[in-house]
């Protein structure tokens, strides 16, 4: 699977579809307390088969959710085959997903972070394919009701965090990295080293946190419930993983290694 929808609940990983493979509708999960292949759980009946990780998990409610992406070459329902359907799939039951809202734009994988506390799933970035527009806006939809997304706040110029995933703890989200052609240099890397923040209850604009240890786009990211964020990098052929603090303004480090390099992957916050 390449660049799937990833999402989680308390005992399970869940990965949805993934381009580049004949499984592009199904949804399939693995436990986290044991040693296991994956299996089927349920099919996405309005998403594509490229979401690179634009999902949001309401754990406490039994719900995954999961937006926007890019259709398989010849889809017919949307611009540049780009998605602006929110649905969700519950954990409990082998339900396909449903959708239960729409998105402001065309959006092709934005970041994503979750207000647990306001029982809110955030989105960043990304892209509208079909007007070429790439916005630098923070948006949210509620997890309580069936919904349409709003914008609440801007992103940092420049920084509109296409391939980027999210961080969260309980008072803001950030995200890290992410990729931006407008800066791109034939043979150089275009990816973006910056972490920027943003407050879940004051609906401020987003501000400079600090910076990657190395620009890079279309890693893992997960959160830890001690304060610290983690991304793994998969720019070139790096393999590292970094951490930063979430509760005081800091920077990337390295601190190990993965297996092997991967990129357009999803990471799960366990």
């Amino acid at each position: 699977r390449t660049g799937p929808y990833g999402t989680y609940s308390y005992t399970h990983g869940f990965l949805g579809a993934g381009a580049g493979n004949s499984h592009n509708r199904d949804i399939e999960y693995f436990a986290f307390a044991s040693d296991g292949t994956a299996t089927n759980w349920s099919d996405m009946n309005t998403h594509g088969a490229y979401g690179y990780n634009s999902t949001a998990s309401d754990k406490e409610g039994g719900y995954g959710y999961l937006l926007g992406g890019r259709h398989s070459p010849g889809y017919s329902g949307g611009p540049s085959y780009a998605g602006n359907r929110i649905s969700r799939f519950s954990f409990s039951s082998n339900s396909s997903s449903t959708q239960v809202g729409t998105l402001q734009m065309w959006q092709d994988c934005p970041g994503n972070t979750v207000d647990k506390p306001g029982n809110y799933a955030w989105y960043h970035g990304g892209m509208d394919p079909s007007a070429n527009t790439t916005p630098s806006y923070n948006y949210r939809y509620a997890f309580s009701s069936n919904v349409s997304s709003s914008q609440i706040s801007t992103m940092i110029p420049g920084n509109w965090h296409f391939w980027g995933e999210g961080h969260q703890n309980h008072i803001n989200g950030f995200l890290a990295g992410g990729y931006n052609p407008a800066f791109y240099i034939p043979g150089h890397n275009y990816s973006l080293s910056t972490i920027q923040q943003h407050s879940f209850s004051s609906g401020a604009d987003s501000a400079i946190w600090g910076d990657l240890a190395c620009a890079n786009s279309a890693g893992a990211c997960s959160s830890a419930s001690t304060d610290i964020a983690w991304k793994s990098r998969t720019v070139g052929s790096f393999n590292s993983v970094e951490w930063f603090s979430m509760t005081s303004n800091s920077s990337g480090t390295d601190v190990t290694d993965m297996i092997e390099p991967r990129g357009y992957v999803a990471g799960l916050h366990v």
